[in-house]
C-alpha cells in the first residue's frame, strides 16, 4: 500500500512539472513570428524620450538583440521585432543610447531593406 502512495504522489510531482500542453491565456508567442503593429502603437515610441522598459511594455520582447559596432567595440543596444501587414514583412529596428532611452526607430520593409528612421533630436552645440 505504501508503494502505490509513493508512486502516485511521485507521478503528481513529475506531472507538475512538465510543460503544459496547447495553449495558455498567458502563453507568450514566438518573439520571431512576424506580428502586425499599427501605426498608432508605433507612434507612442518616442526617440529621446521612451525607455527600454517601455518599449518592452509595449511591443514585448524583442526578436533579437544586437549591439552597433564603433571602432571595433559594441556601441548601442539594438532590439529588433519582426512584423507583418498588406504590404509584407517588415523589421522593426530599435537603438538604444547609454542611459536605456530610445535613439532610433525604423520600420523597415524586407522586400526594399529601406525605411525613414525618427531619431532623437540631440541639444545643438554651442
Amino acid at each position: 500500500m505504501t508503494a502505490k502512495w509513493l508512486v502516485s504522489l511521485v507521478a503528481v510531482a513529475l506531472c507538475s512539472f512538465a510543460p503544459p500542453v496547447g495553449h495558455c491565456g498567458n502563453d507568450r508567442s514566438d518573439p520571431g513570428t512576424p506580428r502586425h503593429f499599427t501605426a498608432a502603437t508605433l507612434d507612442k515610441v518616442v526617440p529621446g524620450q521612451t525607455t527600454k522598459m517601455q518599449i518592452e511594455a509595449l511591443l514585448g520582447q524583442p526578436w533579437r538583440t544586437t549591439h552597433t559596432i564603433e571602432s571595433d567595440a559594441p556601441g548601442a543596444e539594438v532590439w529588433e521585432y519582426r512584423g507583418q501587414d498588406s504590404e509584407g514583412t517588415y523589421r522593426i529596428q530599435i537603438e538604444f543610447d547609454s542611459h536605456n532611452i530610445t535613439s532610433l526607430i525604423a520600420k523597415i520593409a524586407d522586400k526594399t531593406g529601406q525605411a525613414p528612421a525618427r531619431v532623437a533630436k540631440t541639444s545643438p552645440v554651442k
